[in-house]
Parts: C-alpha cells; sequence; structure tokens
C-alpha cells in the first residue's frame, strides 16, 4: 500500500484536544534489532474497544512523506515471539480526531515527552484542514519517525 502522511508537533494540551475524539487506541510497536535495510520492519499490538490486533509492517520510504507499507495481521503467539528478537517497546496512546474531512490522529508517547499529530492524505497536494493545535510539521525530521523514536528507549530490564 502507498501511504502519504504529514507529522506535525502538538501545540496544546491533550486534554483539551482529545475531548472529541472517535477512537482511542493503546499502541505497542517494536522494530526488528540488527535490520538496517531500506525497509524497517516492526511488529504492533493495538488495543481498541479492549480487544488486541497485531500486525507485523515492512516500510520503506520512497520520496518525502511517502512510503511503501506492507501489513500482515498476525497470532499473539508469532507477536510474542517476534518481541525477542526486536528493540524496545515503543507505547502510545492514540486519539482518532476528525477536523474537517480528515482524521487526525494524536499520539501520545508513553516513555518520550512528545505529543505528535499525523494526517494520512490521498495525494501530496491534497488540501486539508489544519487544527489550531498542530505546530511545527516534522514529517522530514528523521528523529521523528517512530522507528527512530524507539532506539531512544532504554533496553528493557
Amino acid at each position: 500500500m502507498y501511504e502519504i502522511e504529514r507529522k506535525f508537533l502538538v501545540t496544546e494540551q491533550v486534554s483539551k484536544i482529545v475531548k472529541n475524539a472517535r477512537a482511542i487506541l493503546h499502541i505497542e510497536q517494536r522494530y526488528l534489532k540488527g535490520h538496517s535495510g531500506e525497509w524497517s520492519i516492526r511488529i504492533r499490538q493495538t488495543i481498541r474497544d479492549n480487544k488486541p490486533v497485531y500486525y507485523q509492517t515492512m516500510k520503506r520510504s520512497i520520496a518525502t512523506a511517502s512510503c511503501i507499507e506492507l501489513e500482515t495481521e498476525i497470532t499473539p503467539e508469532f507477536y510474542e515471539k517476534m518481541a525477542m528478537q526486536c528493540g524496545p517497546a515503543l507505547r502510545k496512546t492514540r486519539y482518532e480526531i476528525l477536523v474537517g474531512e480528515h482524521i487526525w490522529e494524536v499520539d501520545v508517547f508513553k516513555d518520550i515527552n512528545l505529543v505528535m499529530a499525523e494526517i494520512e492524505l490521498e495525494s501530496v497536494k491534497e488540501k486539508f484542514e489544519m487544527p489550531a493545535w498542530a505546530g511545527k510539521e516534522v514529517t522530514t525530521k528523521k528523529r521523528y519517525a517512530n522507528k527512530n523514536l524507539a532506539k531512544r528507549l532504554k533496553k528493557a530490564v
């Protein structure tokens, strides 16, 4: 699947923004250790309405704000086996918020002092409504990529 997303730092208190969230998800994702190719490989547990779903995802950047993403649902057992080959878990709470015609995802990271919002678009030229709480764009800043945020985490004891 071809994915176009833009990321922004959040400038307001999260409690003000998420009052009207359409959905709340709890996400734990891990990246395969020792892999340094063009593709990032991750596993993810997503809990929505107390129901966990597990995925393995391969992602490769192809242009600014654009990537190829291949995602497959996996079993909890496979997730646990893969977790042993991955780095520490990046944990976040995701709030889905409707702004205009688009759903914005506001991620509150658990172990990193960071709140970031992203929007997925159909094309790089697609127009969208910018909410007042979306601040500086960090789409092209590699340090804000989830795989790089995960590298900041301390190894689990």
